[in-house]
């Protein structure tokens, strides 16, 4: 999982800690979900730079700098996310559930 919210952002969202701890579900939800990633093994590359998508008729490479190191993966899903609720069901109904065109 690769992060691109400047590393600053973590410290501006301090401030908003109280407001934060009036919805312990989003809390709880959030760490839950944290452990899921981590307990399956998910990297997370967090504060991470010069972004790059590669590919020419679909992504297949991610190209990005880490604590000052330059990363390059081998991807063939990409979900971009902005904001503060994604929309995963709306994903998954248009891409995940579909059969592959181009199988036979």
């Amino acid at each position: 999982m690769v992060e691109i919210s400047p590393a600053g952002n973590r410290w501006d969202a301090v401030l908003h800690v109280g407001g934060a701890l009036g919805a312990p579900g989003y809390l709880l939800k959030g760490m839950w979900l944290w452990l899921r990633l981590r307990s399956a093994g998910v990297t997370l590359f967090s504060g991470t730079t010069d972004l790059l998508i590669e590919g020419d008729d679909r992504a297949r490479v991610v190209v990005f700098k880490a604590r000052g190191n330059e990363h390059r993966m081998a991807i063939d899903t990409v979900l971009l996310h902005h904001g503060v609720v994604s929309n995963t069901q709306q994903f998954a109904q248009d891409h995940l559930c579909q059969p592959d065109p181009g199988a036979s």
